[in-house]
């Protein structure tokens, strides 16, 4: 006879999870760095999280996907962006821990001697590759302090 029959299949998507994971990464202050991996869905969405807080696309931050390939470049780094960066993928995620070595603050602009009138005015000026850092004065081996006779900033 002429029996049919039919039947419906239902193809249920699994989800995307990583395929390579993140790598923990040592860069240098002032250098930049690439987070990178692997999903197992070309596009999938991502969230890129820092601790506890998002990322968003920025002139420190720049987020790519190219294929199943995501990536997050941390510009010009410092110190401070030390830490535990997140990739999550609905309730996937990877972690990789970023270690930033500081480097030492240098000279810009150097002393230049000076000659001064006695009971006069000597103004010495010196300028640092960096903000932050620590300045000591000294004359000979003697750490000068800011008084009346010594004004620094």
């Amino acid at each position: 006879g002429e029996q049919k029959t039919t039947a419906a299949l239902v193809v249920n998507e699994l989800p995307p999870y990583f395929k390579e994971e993140l790598k923990n990464e040592k860069a240098t202050e002032g250098g930049t760095v690439a987070l990178s991996c692997e999903l197992t869905k070309a596009g999938a969405p991502v969230e890129w999280k820092k601790g506890h807080k998002m990322l968003k696309p920025s002139d420190k931050y720049k987020m790519r996907q190219e294929g199943p390939i995501t990536e997050l470049v941390i510009q010009d780094l410092n110190v401070k962006d030390a830490g535990d960066y997140i990739c999550l993928c609905g309730e996937q995620k990877t972690t990789a821990t970023l270690a930033v070595k500081e480097m030492p603050a240098l000279f810009k602009v150097e002393l230049k001697s000076e000659e001064a009138l006695e009971g006069g005015t000597a103004t010495l000026h010196c300028e640092l590759t960096k903000l932050t850092a620590s300045v000591e004065w000294k004359k000979e081996h003697k750490t000068l302090k800011p008084s009346a006779k010594y004004k620094m900033r």
